[in-house]
């Protein structure tokens, strides 16, 4: 959903998978995002939203309070709804599931941004987002079906029909290579995306795009901003065709990053990072 830039620090090499073979059960609310329970120095659990678009992590203000955690670094928040200055500050301690991550960079947000309309209506009260700064030296399976998130100690073998999606590394974060008949899409692969956005370089758009007049508000942690309703005529997944399929256009003057979107992972059956391999393994349902 939002990507952090600027001071966020990549503390991937001292997460430790504590049980890796002990699935962590999430809650999906209505447009697709991901909530788990976490423990934040040992207080807890809290509701954490896993968004694997972010390259870091965030933390409301009244929990950071509460845990007495202190300003120590400045950053900027930018995602596709727009960009914000931030602070930072240090957590000694995060676990979610089976996995733990220690002296860990989060940043500051406050309650508002979290009162998403889709958060809202979850039941729950999300404390904060676990990004990539976490999850980018892990391994594992968001199966969608099951609601549940599996660990993996190695590499994950490729699932019989699966598209392998090579990822590189930029700005902290993974970029799906996307391959289609007309090119090839860079997509962030986006836990947090309701649905399929497609950023505007020089009032280009994929050619399977059909752009409806309708305008509609973009909202995410750093605010909202104008976009309008497409339909990608065919948007293919490996060997598969989707059609018909939802999406967004908004112009990218945020941020000169080259990047073509954001790919919603809601929309797949199971998908699995395998981190260290730079591989993406989607599932269709």
């Amino acid at each position: 959903m939002d990507v952090i830039h600027g001071l966020a620090l990549l503390l991937i090499h001292s997460f430790a998978a504590a049980s890796p073979a002990v699935p962590l059960p999430f809650h999906l609310t209505a447009q697709g995002a991901i909530i788990v329970p976490a423990i934040v120095n040992g207080i807890g659990p809290v509701s954490f939203m896993l968004d694997t678009g972010s390259n870091g992590s965030v933390i409301s203000e009244q929990l950071a309070s509460t845990l007495g955690a202190k300003a120590v670094a400045r950053t900027t928040l930018m995602s596709a709804s727009g960009r914000r200055d931030a602070l930072m500050v240090r957590i000694e301690h995060l676990a979610v599931g089976g996995v733990s991550e220690n002296d860990l960079l989060m940043t500051l947000a406050s309650p508002e941004a979290f009162n998403l309309p889709d958060l809202a209506t979850s039941g729950r009260k999300v404390q904060g987002v676990i990004g990539q700064d976490v999850l980018g030296a892990l391994r594992y399976t968001i199966d969608y079906g099951e609601r549940r998130i599996v660990w993996h100690d190695k590499a994950a073998v490729v699932p019989a029909l699966a598209t392998v999606l090579e990822l590189e590394s930029q700005d902290d974060r993974f970029v799906a290579r996307v391959p289609q008949d007309h090119g090839v899409l860079r997509l962030v692969p986006d836990t947090g995306a309701e649905t399929l956005v497609l950023f505007q370089h020089g009032g280009s758009i994929p050619p399977s795009a059909s752009v409806a007049n309708e305008s509609v508000e973009l909202t995410g942690l750093t605010g909202s901003r104008d976009a309008r309703r497409a339909v990608v005529r065919a948007f293919r997944v490996g060997s598969t065709l989707l059609m018909d399929v939802a999406a967004v256009i908004v112009g990218r003057d945020c941020d000169a990053t080259p990047l073509d979107g954001l790919l919603p992972l809601h929309l797949f059956a199971r998908v699995t990072f395998n981190g260290p391999e730079h591989q993406l393994l989607i599932e269709i349902r």
